[in-house]
């Protein structure tokens, strides 16, 4: 049995991969146009031990060892790993994706670029698994969304949300630092091609909370880093907004933070000195803090927003709370408990809707209690706080504008009336 013939896989990928690096016009050939712009993207999520998994011809790994990281390579074609070893003596190895020569959390980062795509779809469930299984703590992967150029080598083609979903059923969420790997607004141009960069889960933490368990209330709560689609993007980017403020020794307070993935976002590899996130549902809770307490500085609490009388005094730094009023029959008063906790020189960055009446003019979320625009966002939040930034966000595939690209765009936050198109108003204050 030859190497990718392993566990009655549908293709014999040893032989076909030797027979096509054996062509002249392939061999030294790479799937990406500039090496050293990849590796920035990988190294964004952390260095340590490193491997590429179906290396090719190993420029990657190259790359990486220049930067002085330990990396590897295996591939299942015997040419490419001769070549590569030929250049890093035992750096590189024989071995199929189906089943990985490595042991259990060998590999602080595995790379994955060019690769699953040329998977039958059967033998995907297997890799993805095999992957899982050798990465202690990130995945970073390019996969194709289209017919390869001899309309040959790619068997399995499938878009970007059919991967992720797959990649969730694996074991894996989306990276507290995807949108520092590709940002926001980039995803729109990944026309053929996406970046996909995940953090792996714990067994026990899979175990726990199944997907199915996380979509049983998803009118609620989701766990944005373990959705596909722009909604889910959207939510990420908004904490990727906050992330920016975050200082050295910072204490950070989400207000209805659901269920955590923004503590992930704004603390993973950040120098929060505490991050305090709050919820009134002790379910919402209990995740969060399975899912993102320790190690990072986090701890999750069952309180409810309204009432921070729990804070002290000019006590936090960086106050957070994402599509949080349009729910308060009061956010005024919100508002103000703010300003108390918050130190002089503190931000606070608020999100809302804009504007999700439907023709009847009534927002039909039941559990919105208030319709913003941007100028009675700005109006009640300066009251309290100076208007230091604004930005309107579109997502698309929503209510309205549902054919608009994912953007956040910066406006002056001094204007009453705004002219850009928003899904969402963001305003972040000041306490003067």
């Amino acid at each position: 049995m030859t190497m990718g013939q392993d566990r009655g896989c549908a293709v014999d990928y040893a032989n076909l991969y030797d027979e096509y690096w054996a062509r002249p016009d392939r061999w030294q050939s790479h799937s990406f146009k500039d090496a050293g712009a990849m590796v920035e993207q990988i190294l964004a999520l952390g260095a340590g031990r490193m491997l590429d998994v179906g290396c090719g011809m190993g420029l990657i790994v190259h790359t990486l060892r220049e930067r002085g990281i330990d990396a590897h390579g295996v591939d299942v074609s015997a040419l490419v790993i001769e070549e590569g070893n030929r250049r890093a003596p035992g750096n590189f190895k024989l071995g199929s994706i189906l089943e990985l020569p490595f042991p259990d959390d060998s590999f602080d980062t595995v790379v994955c670029t060019d690769v699953l795509e040329h998977l039958a779809e059967e033998d995907v469930a297997v890799a993805l698994a095999e992957l899982y299984r050798v990465t202690k703590s990130s995945l970073f992967a390019t996969i194709a969304t289209r017919i390869d150029r001899d309309g040959r080598w790619h068997l399995t083609v499938q878009d970007r949300p059919w991967w992720e979903n797959r990649l969730f059923a694996a074991g894996f969420r989306k990276h507290p630092l995807t949108q520092q790997v590709v940002g926001y607004g980039a995803i729109e141009s990944e026309r053929t091609q996406f970046t996909a960069a995940f953090q792996k889960m714990p067994a026990t933490t899979v175990s726990k909370y199944p997907l199915a368990s996380l979509r049983a209330e998803r009118g609620l709560h989701m766990d944005m880093l373990r959705e596909s689609g722009r909604r889910s993007d959207a939510h990420i980017a908004r904490y990727e907004l906050a992330r920016r403020l975050v200082r050295p020794g910072c204490v950070v307070l989400d207000a209805a933070c659901g269920l955590g993935y923004g503590a992930a976002v704004m603390c993973e590899e950040t120098s929060a000195k505490r991050y305090i996130g709050i919820d009134n549902s002790q379910s919402a809770i209990d995740y969060a803090q399975t899912n993102f307490g320790a190690p990072l500085p986090t701890e999750f609490l069952l309180k409810d927003a309204t009432d921070l009388g729990f804070l002290d005094d000019d006590s936090v730094d960086l106050f957070v709370s994402m599509e949080t009023l349009e729910h308060l029959p009061h956010p005024d008063l919100f508002l103000k408990q703010i300003r108390r906790v918050l130190r002089k020189g503190g931000r606070v960055v608020l999100s809302v809707p804009n504007d999700w009446t439907d023709e009847t003019g009534k927002d039909p979320n039941p559990h919105h209690l208030h319709v913003y625009d941007w100028q009675k966002l700005k109006k009640q939040v300066q009251v309290e706080f100076f208007v230091e930034a604004a930005y309107a966000q579109t997502a698309g595939g929503g209510m309205k504008l549902n054919s608009h690209p994912r953007r956040v765009l910066a406006l002056d936050p001094q204007l009453d009336e705004q002219t850009a198109e928003a899904e969402w108003w963001l305003a972040i204050g000041v306490n003067r």
